[in-house]
């Protein structure tokens, strides 16, 4: 998944046509771009945890006045000229344009998603689009590639693209925001961390959207711990609905259904009713109860009670981890399908008698689950934007007790960032166990790996170096230097960061902007004989690594007076 980082300078422009093949070069001789000075909430870059905040700092989210003017950014090029629809033949039946925001631009799931929005598979061969980027100083460069791609694609509705890393002014205006940028959880990083680094994120855009988005803006927040973000989100957005804001479980519901259309040796088409109750984490419930086949109760086709009850359910929560084990990184192109399902189920007519699955607020829910959520729950709607409950349900001890489980762990996450939500002091006691998704965790890249994580001992793992050669060298610094830093996965994984610090029993560390000399730390302990050579060619490898250094510099200077 992207990376969002929110960043006090703010950047917008949108793309003439013509300036794009030029861009790039002229942004590496200056970056020198009109900034829309206008008030606006104190960006906070702190990604550690806080758990406990002092009363006299915790601030409830303001509302800002409705009536206030909004600047729409200046148009260029062929979306001015194309822009009054009203007087082209070919489009003059189309509908008002509407605008869309998707956070996390630049990243894979957006890749996918942003050419089936523009394409008009999302919205009708018939409602031209405006699409808002945004990204983060680190990726936008890589946003006006992805805008160079979709202008050179062609598509007839899509009449405006606009890039920045300013929420405020890339939400301006918007009616649909996809806000799928999130920092993924790295090694030793505990859902705490996580929690508050993206909460800090959401609360931010939340803020943004509540300022300057319209005010029946839809929100569909995919960037995990989804639920809480979107939580986070809408309470720093008291001028939107929360009725508005979704956490995305779609990708959950379809993936259960797969399951389901396998099992009974029919096609997915004929699995209907599908819930996802919960959490977008490994708590969360397929609901097997109310689902039918072919019109018939799951129960009924699938006789099977123990695959149902276990293999069922323990196949979709770990869908996820097995797609990363087969393919080396996460789901995208199924996300971005999934973003697409839940935008139409919003906007089309559910079929009669049929249901589908989101993360909504859970008040006024008819299930008795609390209130004050984002909790997906079986939803219908009338192809307004809007839904409602479903309230011809049934439940058993069963699913019952799965839900109530997952409740409790969103109650906790609620309590672990109430500092983010104005409710009150932080105070994080998740349940244990690990319950994130495998889809929430960092992802190596196919890179050449520069560690040899065969060479093991039972006490130590070593960071075993090469010597690459300066062509195979300078290609891993190229690749390196592009992409943001990657944290060590731990022993079973291979490592695609030029540094690391290693301790007794497991990796830890990070990678940074060019490589350094590793270290190692140990407890007072007894090592044994074959942890002590080990350790002896840490240091033998310690003269080899100035090699690596030195190269390092130079490559990097080299590639500095190329550019």
């Amino acid at each position: 998944m992207a990376v969002a980082e929110l960043s006090p300078s703010y950047q917008t422009r949108l793309l003439k046509p013509s300036q794009l093949s030029s861009l790039s070069s002229r942004l590496s001789n200056h970056r020198k771009f009109k900034l829309n000075l206008q008030c606006r909430p104190q960006t906070s870059r702190s990604t550690g945890i806080c758990c406990s905040v002092a009363p006299n700092e915790i601030q409830a989210p303001v509302a800002v006045p409705t009536g206030e003017q909004s600047t729409k950014p200046e148009c260029y090029g062929v979306f001015c000229l194309t822009y009054d629809l009203k007087k082209e033949e070919t489009t003059k039946s189309w509908k008002k344009m509407i605008t869309i925001a998707i956070s996390g631009a630049a990243g894979t799931i957006s890749n996918h998603l942003l050419f089936k929005l523009a394409s008009g598979v999302v919205f009708g061969p018939d409602q031209p689009i405006a699409l808002k980027l945004l990204g983060s100083e680190r990726s936008f460069e890589a946003l006006e590639g992805v805008a160079m791609e979709l202008e050179d694609s062609l598509y007839p509705l899509l009449r405006e693209v606009s890039i920045g890393i300013d929420p405020y002014e890339v939400f301006q205006d918007a009616e649909w925001a996809l806000l799928i940028g999130a920092k993924p959880r790295g090694p030793g990083m505990e859902r705490a961390d996580l929690l508050d680094i993206n909460g800090k994120i959401y609360a931010e855009q939340g803020k943004a959207l509540n300022a300057v988005a319209s005010r029946n803006v839809k929100v569909i927040v995919v960037g995990n711990p989804c639920n809480t973000n979107a939580l986070i989100c809408l309470k720093n957005a008291p001028n939107i609905p929360a009725k508005n804001f979704h956490a995305l479980t779609r990708l959950d519901e379809n993936r259960a259904k797969c399951q389901l259309a396998l099992k009974a040796g029919v096609f997915y088409d004929k699995v209907s009713n599908m819930t996802i109750w919960g959490n977008h984490s490994t708590t969360q419930v397929p609901d097997f109860l109310n689902a039918r086949i072919d019109g018939f109760p799951v129960k009924e086709v699938i006789k099977d009670q123990k695959w149902l009850e276990e293999e069922f359910t323990d196949i979709v929560r770990k869908r996820g981890g097995v797609l990363i084990k087969k393919w080396g990184r996460s789901s995208a192109a199924s996300t971005a399908v999934s973003i697409v399902d839940a935008i139409k189920s919003l906007i089309t007519p559910t079929p009669p008698g049929d249901w589908f699955s989101s993360g909504v607020y859970t008040n006024g829910n008819p299930y008795g689950i609390a209130e004050g959520l984002v909790f997906s729950m079986p939803c219908r709607s009338k192809g307004d934007g809007d839904y409602e409950l479903v309230k011809d349900v049934i439940f058993d001890d069963y699913l019952r007790k799965r839900i109530k489980l997952s409740e409790e762990e969103l109650l906790a996450e609620k309590r672990c960032t109430a500092h983010l939500t104005g409710e009150g002091i932080a105070v994080c006691d998740l349940p244990a166990g690990d319950t994130m998704l495998p889809g929430e965790m960092r992802v190596t890249r196919n890179a050449p790996a520069i560690t040899d994580p065969s060479v093991r001992a039972p006490s130590l793992r070593p960071l075993t170096l090469e010597i690459f050669k300066p062509a195979e060298y300078s290609r891993q610094k190229s690749w390196f230097l592009k992409r943001d830093p990657f944290c060590l996965l731990g022993p079973e994984e291979q490592v695609t960061s030029a540094v690391a610090t290693v301790r007794a029993g497991n990796f830890v560390g990070v990678s940074e902007q060019r490589a350094k000399q590793p270290t190692f730390t140990a407890e007072p302990q007894v090592l044994s004989a074959e942890d002590k050579q080990l350790l002896k060619t840490l240091q033998e490898e310690e003269a080899r690594q100035k090699m690596v250094e030195e190269f390092n510099e130079k490559a990097t200077l080299a590639e500095v007076e190329a550019k």
